[in-house]
């Protein structure tokens, strides 16, 4: 880091590099962070609601998921909250836990025109 071992300021340093000084005071930011014993490019304080769902779940849904390959999101809802009393889940949230958590991708159902089949 010109910073530290050269003497120039941030300001000074970005321009020297290349990249925006803001962009030079955040990255010096962090590495003065990752000194402290926090890692570089690892958020330092963690926002948002806790997950609602555990290993467990994940575990529990991708045994369903195997079992029952044509499972549409409402009836792995109802399976895993009657399995796990207490459980209450959205559906949205149930899905980005599947794809993000899990691996796993429901198709989309569409509904077809009535003489569709025939």
């Amino acid at each position: 880091m010109l910073v530290n071992f050269e003497g120039y300021s941030k300001r000074k340093a970005a321009i020297e590099v290349g990249i925006n000084p803001r962009t030079a005071c955040d990255y010096y930011n962090r590495y003065i962070a990752d000194e402290k014993g926090q890692t570089m490019g690892k958020k330092i304080e963690t926002r948002g609601r806790k997950p609602t769902l555990k290993q467990v779940h994940t575990n529990h849904l991708v045994d369903y998921v195997e079992k029952n390959p044509a499972a549409i999101l409402e009836n792995i809802k109802d399976d895993l909250c009657a399995a796990f009393e207490g459980l209450t889940i959205g559906k949205t949230a149930l899905h980005n836990h599947l794809k993000e958590k899990c691996g796993l991708t429901l198709k989309k159902l569409e509904k077809q025109p009535e003489g569709y089949w025939i």
